[in-house]
């Protein structure tokens, strides 16, 4: 069976917008979660949204 690779989860930072990718986290040898910076390098903000939540997040 051939090698999927995994969709890294991306988050925006509520404050200023800029976009970070998620940090592994090793669930299994196959499986990763991803999670948030703690704080925005830009702006200091600690408040993260999944990309994919963003428009709804907004709305």
């Amino acid at each position: 069976m051939a090698h999927s690779p995994e969709s890294v989860e991306e988050f925006v930072c509520e404050s200023c917008q800029v976009t970070y990718t998620g940090t592994p986290v090793h669930l299994s040898a196959a499986e990763h979660s991803f999670d948030p910076p703690e704080s925005c390098g830009a702006c200091g903000a600690t408040e993260f949204v999944s990309k994919a939540d963003w428009v709804r997040h907004h709305e």
